[in-house]
């Protein structure tokens, strides 16, 4: 079962690239600073430049507002999903917290 701190974190990055990617009302967070660097620690090994699993690349900011970001509805967005392993898929990132 996953702790408290980890699914803090997941739910964490779901909401800020759910904002980021749709400029919704939120604290200013930058994309390439603030949202890749997690993505490239946990989500790049299957989802960047040189793979994209599930024909999903997480290192550029249009694939991820165009798959995984449902605007103003962060608890639909398949990313919140994956991440807080809640819904059909399996949780993310595959083998490990953030």
């Amino acid at each position: 079962m996953p702790t408290r701190s980890a699914f803090l974190k997941r739910a964490a990055l779901a909401a800020i690239a759910s904002a980021v990617a749709y400029g919704q009302e939120a604290p200013k967070v930058d994309f390439v600073k603030d949202v890749q660097p997690i993505f490239q620690k946990s989500c790049f090994m299957c989802h960047g430049p040189n793979q994209q699993m599930g024909n999903l690349r997480l290192d550029a900011k249009q694939s991820v507002q165009a798959k995984v970001v449902v605007p103003g509805k962060s608890a639909e967005s398949p990313l919140y999903q994956r991440v807080a392993g809640i819904g059909e898929g399996a949780r993310m990132p595959m083998g490990g917290g953030l």
